[in-house]
């Protein structure tokens, strides 16, 4: 029986995560969500093997002091970050005036997706020449006289400019998750888990003096992003457009035009012969990555994304390494399947190719019980959804009583949904044998 993530914190599963990556991953990106969780999933009491409060904080030398998974892809970020500031539980929720002409407005209304000027106020500082465009996809596009979701380039138009280190950043409504903490919340946990994934937080927007209310802020995926986790940062990224697998036509940016290192995973994940399919697979994945990927997608219940409905991520292909690692994107939709089986349909070609093969679905069992108590820390997570629900309440009651209150039924919802999908995972895994 598993009454404990404590109890299972000593027991090694064949070099697999244990509390370094987690350690690593408040180290790598600084005093931001992975920081956050890291801190509030510390245990009450000592456990075996190095206790997370030995390893909080430091930063792993370059020789491995924490590598226990093949960590060699982060420990060039070990220095702690610039600009993360903004990304703290405890910074302030920010605030956005964005001001563009009549001429503008109507470009976004015929051609959302085409960027137009804007100017832009935030803590006192005006950035002329912002790129903005309109963002989402069926569920969460909104026109630009609602609720929209922006997408602002501060560096496009003048591409040596930032807004705190960030060439880019969506500002998104929300409108599927009106808790607006299920994007962060889920970010710190891959991050935790060692997958990369955007830093995230907060904001009010007002456009043209209009209030459009509280958003959610996601860092853009651009060159700084990959510079963080990877490092070289100059090779070809994938997105994976809407319901689009690694066979399709996907758009990407990147130095080089040619796409056949895309071609080559999807040969490698449809080879018939299970042997060579796995041989194939981990010369052009990061294995350790993507197993880790595809565990907390189903811990998280992603159900709209790439493991069970090929949708919302991306896919970086590694020069330094020549390997292919995927990342989540668009995590406004989860943990809505309390019972989710934690062996689902995977519909996503990679996904489904190597869990086919006994060593994929051996290290996927191992790395699934491993994240569910080293990352899934119940106290940790509903700790954090109290700190941010703390941190944003004033800035949501600004919009109104009503929003206030629609708030905190939100969140309220979200933390018993958290708690039911722990409940609903620790259950199946209670039941697999040698459990």
């Amino acid at each position: 029986m598993i009454s404990s993530g404590i109890n299972f914190f000593g027991r090694k599963l064949g070099g697999l995560a244990t509390a370094s990556t987690l350690a690593l991953a408040a180290a790598w990106v600084g005093d931001n969500q992975a920081a956050a969780i890291y801190d509030d999933m510390i245990p009450r009491r000592r456990v075996r093997g190095p206790g997370l409060e030995d390893v909080v904080g430091r930063v792993p030398s370059r020789a491995g002091t924490f590598g226990v998974i093949n960590n060699d892809h982060a420990l060039q970020a070990v220095v702690p970050e610039p600009h993360t500031d903004i990304f703290s539980t405890n910074a302030p929720v920010l605030r956005f005036h964005i001001e563009m002409g009549e001429p503008d407005l109507e470009s976004l209304r015929s051609e959302p997706r085409k960027p137009v000027s804007a100017t832009i106020c935030e803590g006192g500082v005006v950035f002329t020449n912002v790129a903005v465009h309109l963002k989402g996809a069926a569920g969460s596009f909104r026109p630009i006289d609602e609720k929209p979701a922006l997408t602002l380039s501060f560096g496009k138009f003048e591409p040596t400019r930032r807004f705190h280190g960030l060439q880019k950043l969506h500002l998104n409504n929300s409108v599927q998750d009106p808790s607006f903490s299920t994007e962060y919340i889920c970010g710190a946990m891959f991050l935790a888990a060692g997958v990369p994934a955007p830093r995230v937080t907060h904001a009010r927007v007002w456009l043209n003096g209009r209030d459009l209310g509280f958003y959610v802020l996601v860092e853009g995926t651009t060159r700084d992003f990959l510079g963080r986790h990877f490092k070289d940062a100059k090779g070809r990224l994938y997105d994976g457009g809407f319901l689009k697998d690694v066979t399709d036509t996907l758009e990407s940016v990147g130095e080089s035009k040619d796409k056949s290192d895309l071609r080559a995973l999807a040969s490698a994940s449809e080879e018939p012969n299970l042997s060579k399919r796995w041989e194939r697979l981990t010369q052009a994945l990061d294995m350790d990555r993507f197993i880790s990927f595809m565990a907390m997608e189903v811990l998280v219940w992603d159900w709209d994304g790439y493991v069970m409905n090929r949708n919302n991520y991306r896919i970086y292909h590694d020069p330094s390494k020549d390997k292919f690692v995927f990342f989540p994107h668009g995590m406004d939709q989860m943990f809505w399947e309390a019972n989710g089986p934690i062996r689902p349909n995977f519909v996503g070609l990679v996904a489904n190719a190597i869990i086919q093969t006994p060593q994929g679905a051996r290290l996927y069992n191992e790395r699934l019980l491993e994240l569910f108590h080293q990352v899934y820390r119940l106290e940790g997570l509903t700790n954090l959804v109290d700190r941010l629900h703390a941190r944003n309440r004033a800035a949501v009651a600004e919009i109104g009583s009503k929003a206030a209150r629609d708030y905190d039924d939100a969140v309220r919802v979200v933390r018993g949904r958290i708690l039911r999908r722990w409940k609903g995972v620790r259950k199946q895994l209670e039941a697999e044998p040698g459990c």
